[in-house]
């Protein structure tokens, strides 16, 4: 981080504010939308402890947490009116995803195995995408749920 993105996040730090109730007496409709668009996002990434970092009459901005489960970062997300940005706080938060889009693996039934893993067990799969929330997998071949890591063995 360079000094003012580590300005920022220390503001974040010791920021309470979590509603526009905690920084304002009276706002704008259009503050409450901007609020809204950023809880979205937060929603949309699975951030976490929004806070409000700096106020006046006009313009508010706001940061959040998030993971970055692909890179294995935990992230931070700064918004303001006209800009937003996310830098690494961590870079080894947490475990990456061990297969990629694209990975061919074979499913794997061991002990205690749903019924439908058990129906597939041996079965060549390709990976479609993943929940950056659950932490698991799509398949291309069974695209309504999906499937934990200790489901799959790779494919050489």
């Amino acid at each position: 981080m360079n000094k003012k993105q580590e300005s920022i996040y220390a503001t974040y730090l010791k920021s309470s504010a979590r509603e526009l109730s905690d920084v304002y007496k009276n706002w704008s409709g259009a503050k409450e939308v901007a609020m809204r668009s950023c809880r979205d996002l937060c929603a949309s990434l699975h951030g976490y402890n929004l806070r409000i970092l700096s106020h006046n009459s006009q313009f508010f901005s706001v940061g959040f947490m998030y993971l970055d489960r692909p890179a294995g970062a935990l992230m931070f997300m700064y918004i303001t009116a006209y800009k937003k940005e996310s830098w690494v706080i961590q870079e080894d938060a947490v475990k990456p995803y061990k297969y990629k889009v694209g990975d061919k693996v074979q499913l794997r039934a061991g002990r205690g195995a749903s019924t439908r893993l058990k129906e597939h067990d041996g079965e060549i799969v390709t990976i479609a995408d993943y929940c950056s929330y659950t932490w698991a997998y799509r398949l291309e071949e069974y695209p309504d749920g999906y499937w934990r890591e200790d489901c799959f063995r790779t494919v050489k």
